[in-house]
């Protein structure tokens, strides 16, 4: 009876005590605000991609990537990122073309979960396609699946370095008699970076 209450505490206590080296992991931001947190990712990356992951090295326990689209930082037309192929389907979430509120509200909620050693675990699946941070050291969102152009975390980076042109308000009010003030047309828009 002894032996199997000793048992029994042993794995509780290896349970809690993981549970509290996960709690106590602290990221590298130290912004809680979510909307913050994100402005600061976006802007204080050097280097972002929409990337496709090309093939992995079980000798370098590295995925090699393409690069689709330079959204900020250096041109080039390949990398490769430390990571671990997906265990199973639930490591390939894309939130929903991230449109579940979870992956918004909370900086930790993404698709690369940070283990027990407090660092990041990055999971590619060979043929998908990321939006990569590409600064060490990486964050919970550094490393997102992103299946089209049209996924909203795609087009939040996206509108983040490069706003929509706003359309000027007309400054003064027209007279009874003077045609109302317009903006000046707009120039050409830029290319589309989503289909």
């Amino acid at each position: 009876m002894n032996t199997k209450l000793g048992l029994f505490a042993a794995a509780l206590l290896t349970g809690l005590f993981s549970q509290f080296s996960h709690a106590n992991c602290r990221l590298v931001s130290l912004e809680k605000n979510p909307v913050r947190y994100i402005y600061n990712m976006i802007k204080s990356t050097p280097d972002i991609y929409y990337a496709e992951a090309t093939s992995y090295s079980t000798e370098d326990e590295a995925f090699s990537f393409k690069v689709i689209e330079t959204f900020k930082g250096e041109k080039r037309k390949d990398f490769t990122v430390l990571g671990t192929p997906v265990d199973y389907s639930g490591e390939e979430t894309d939130f929903g073309g991230h449109k579940a509120q979870a992956f918004w509200d909370d900086i930790t909620t993404a698709r690369t979960k940070i283990g027990s050693d407090c660092r990041l675990a990055p999971k590619f699946k060979t043929g998908s396609r990321y939006l990569i941070f590409f600064k060490e050291p990486y964050q919970a969102k550094s490393f997102e699946l992103v299946k089209n152009r049209g996924d909203r975390w795609y087009k939040h980076v996206w509108e983040t370095l490069y706003p929509p042109k706003k359309k000027k308000t007309p400054v003064a009010a027209a007279s009874a008699t003077e045609p109302a003030a317009t903006a000046p047309s707009a120039p050409p828009p830029a290319a589309d970076p989503g289909n």
